[in-house]
Formats: C-alpha cells, sequence, structure tokens
C-alpha cells in the first residue's frame, strides 16, 4: 500500500492515541490500527500517560502546517 503522496506535495495525518492504543491515518488512509504503543526507555514500564509532543526529523528538509491537537478526557 502505497499511502503517501509524491515529493514536493503535502501529506496529511490524522493520530489518535487513547491510552496505550494508537491509530494512525495517512492521507485518509488507515497505516496503524489500535497498535499497543511500549515504553521505549525501559518496556517494563508502561508509556508516559502525560508529557510533551515531538515533531521529528531525521537531518532532512521537512515542514509542518496547520497543526492541531485536542486532548481527549479520561474516563
Amino acid at each position: 500500500m502505497i499511502a503517501d503522496n509524491p515529493v514536493g506535495q503535502w501529506n496529511s495525518f490524522r493520530i489518535k492515541m487513547v491510552g496505550e492504543k494508537v491509530w494512525v491515518w495517512l492521507n485518509g488512509v488507515p497505516v496503524v490500527d489500535n497498535v499497543t504503543l511500549e515504553n521505549y526507555w525501559d518496556r517494563k514500564q508502561p508509556i508516559f500517560s502525560t508529557g510533551q509532543i515531538e515533531l521529528q526529523n531525521h537531518g532532512n528538509t521537512l515542514y509542518f502546517k496547520n497543526v492541531f491537537l485536542r486532548e481527549i478526557p479520561r474516563k
């Protein structure tokens, strides 16, 4: 499956995270579905329930636009 747009065109992500579960849509196509995330630093510990959100790049030119965040209320 190729969900990303060609070089030079914008891609759109929707990311939903509830607890340790995550869903990701790339340009409207589901690419991650109900995956349990692990604590990268200590796999024996649960992931952090609160903290910062980071946008990452690996050395290339990268632009972000129209970044929106919405907190999902805890139950």
